[in-house]
């Protein structure tokens, strides 16, 4: 992956967990899967989600959001994700946030984007016993 510099304090961003799982939506819904790498701006705590996308294959869990057994093993990963501490990332195709007062975005399968939750994480894969 390139170097990514923070813009607030110009530090460089590290890894924090690799094997997170990022769903792309599009204007229809789920749209894409993959496994990603969480990095933290040592400086201001920023968070980003990278290494995933365009020429990126290996990363790729799903694209076939089309299939019968697309829904049941979303689902099935969803519980997988949740049950090895794994944070689950939306990437919308537009600013998606949340309204007023609220200080994170919840799914309606209890994964947050919240920073705070997120915060020493174990590393960990989704299959592994790492």
């Amino acid at each position: 992956m390139p170097k990514v510099v923070c813009t607030a304090c110009q530090t460089e961003y590290h890894p924090k967990k690799n094997g997170v799982i990022v769903i792309e939506m599009a204007a229809f819904g789920v749209y894409k899967v993959y496994n990603a790498d969480l990095w933290v701006c040592w400086g201001c705590g920023n968070e980003i989600v990278a290494g995933f996308g365009q020429g990126d294959e290996m990363k790729l869990l799903r694209a076939d959001h089309y299939q019968e057994d697309f829904e049941a093993w979303l689902t099935d990963l969803k519980a997988k994700a949740k049950e090895k501490d794994i944070p689950v990332f939306f990437d919308y195709e537009k600013p998606h946030t949340a309204p007023e007062g609220i200080e994170e975005l919840d799914d309606d399968n209890g994964f947050s984007t919240s920073v705070e939750e997120m915060k020493d994480d174990p590393c960990n894969d989704l299959f592994g016993d790492s």
